[in-house]
């Protein structure tokens, strides 16, 4: 029986997901698909509004639509599979469906580190030479950074899937990942891996070191002509323009470095700590990079208020009042409001979870249950109810509201928590009668 095993190719991989921590999957996909939905939001929010506001219909914004697609695609091939493992149980995936989505995936990783090349070059002709910049970045010469980034990605990761598809794969099928890792892959191979593991090794490190050497060469050249300003607001002013692309540097890189070495050199690294930085990686750089452009950027922060978020006209005889947010505090505002928007969307996910899962499962209709289900109702509301406006003061576009809105909301407010006491004292007596009186639970529940 053994034998006719080693001697048949496997035809489907076992992705395990993350190792050690099997019995958390369902939690650990909470923010997972938190993070892939505010990459499609985020970045969904950047392309149109480039796309429907003229004026940044600049090199510099076309490099962020590129960027921004980039990420969604990336998310996309990632994440899917991840939810399927940590919600659905849906470990095994074809043997040609894993090397594709190992293509996808370090295709893209390629792409993403050659187009913030191309933006450090923006900055760079931006800062460097600024009376020639319309001239060089013209949108031929942008079509063309794109395509060759593209290109080089699409070539350099194509030999990988071809040399995997020519090793033979009888016994081991476990992938100890979320996704369909190139090393993790060549691993499982009952042959001699040297020359997969060779060519995996020279692309990362070709790719690391020859784009860090020209996004290191760009900044290094922007820093001179900076520092040849004699004015002190025009170096501010120089190097705010490139803060948003050192940011997303910092963010894209460093954990995917850190995947790199410790998937090499790192023996003693725990396998869980391994995978979710790779996996963070991925998804990490893709939802923040919209949140950092979105801050950073005044011209798009300028314009998303705009576009979808218009100033509400009251009639002059209404009576408003102003909301300050914060006072003393205003400046860190933006800084707020991410945090802000991170729980609001874990409330407004996590509790949809809780009821869909009580409503779903019937041995969960139980009189605890029915009151976890009001407790999640009732704080969805009052999310609802708050931290809109919270979030409409710190992204400042939503400080003024109506005497009636206030008093609505107010009501509102104060009625939910009231609500949400009397949910807490049910549910204690919930608990003593199931431990003091279990007898009689059925009867009196």
């Amino acid at each position: 029986m053994v034998e006719n095993v080693t001697h048949e190719h496997i035809a489907s991989f076992f992705l395990v997901g993350i190792p050690g921590l099997e019995n958390v999957h369902c939690w650990i996909g909470i923010p997972v698909c938190l993070l892939f939905v505010l990459t499609l939001l985020g970045n969904s929010i950047i392309i149109a509004t480039i796309k429907l506001e003229p004026s940044l219909h600049q090199p510099m914004y076309f490099f962020l639509c590129m960027l921004a697609t980039n990420d969604m695609c990336l998310a996309s091939s990632a994440a899917l599979k991840m939810l399927a493992i940590f919600w659905f149980d849906a470990h095994w995936i074809n043997f040609d469906a894993c090397l594709t989505q190992m293509y996808f995936i370090h295709t893209l990783c390629i792409m993403e580190s050659a187009i913030l090349v191309a933006m450090a070059f923006d900055r760079f002709v931006a800062i460097c030479v600024p009376l020639h910049y319309a001239s060089i970045l013209t949108t031929s010469m942008v079509t063309k950074l794109g395509l060759v980034g593209l290109i080089r990605g699409m070539l350099m990761v194509l030999p990988c899937p071809v040399l995997i598809k020519r090793l033979p794969y009888y016994t081991k099928y476990v992938i100890p990942h979320a996704y369909c890792e190139h090393m993790a892959v060549v691993k499982l191979a009952s042959g001699n891996t040297l020359i997969n593991r060779a060519y995996g090794i020279s692309v990362a490190l070709s790719v690391i070191t020859v784009d860090l050497g020209l996004i290191a060469t760009s900044y290094v050249k922007i820093l001179q002509s900076v520092f040849r300003l004699s004015s002190q607001n025009a170096r501010s002013k120089a190097l705010g323009t490139c803060a948003a692309h050192v940011c997303t540097i910092l963010v894209s890189y460093t954990p995917a470095l850190f995947s790199f070495l410790s998937h090499r050199i790192g023996k003693k690294v725990p396998p869980s700590v391994h995978i979710i930085f790779a996996s963070m990686y991925l998804l990490v750089p893709s939802a923040v990079n919209p949140v950092v452009y979105g801050v950073k950027t005044k011209q798009i922060r300028d314009r998303v208020i705009d576009l979808f978020f218009t100033h509400k006209k009251f009639p002059e005889n209404m009576s408003i009042f102003v909301l300050t947010g914060f006072p003393g505090l205003e400046v860190y505002f933006v800084l707020f409001a991410i945090p802000f928007s991170v729980i609001y969307a874990m409330v407004f996910l996590g509790n949809c979870m809780i009821l869909h899962v009580i409503r779903t499962e019937p041995s969960l209709h139980q009189p605890m249950f029915y009151f976890l289900a009001m407790l999640a109702l009732t704080d969805l509301c009052m999310g609802l109810s708050t931290v809109h406006t919270v979030l409409g003061i710190l992204w400042g576009f939503l400080q003024e509201i109506s005497l009636d809105a206030c008093i609505a909301q107010s009501y509102f407010i104060h009625g939910l928590s009231c609500m949400e006491s009397s949910v807490l004292l049910a549910m204690s007596f919930d608990r003593y009668i199931a431990i003091c009186n279990p007898l009689r639970y059925s009867s009196i529940l």
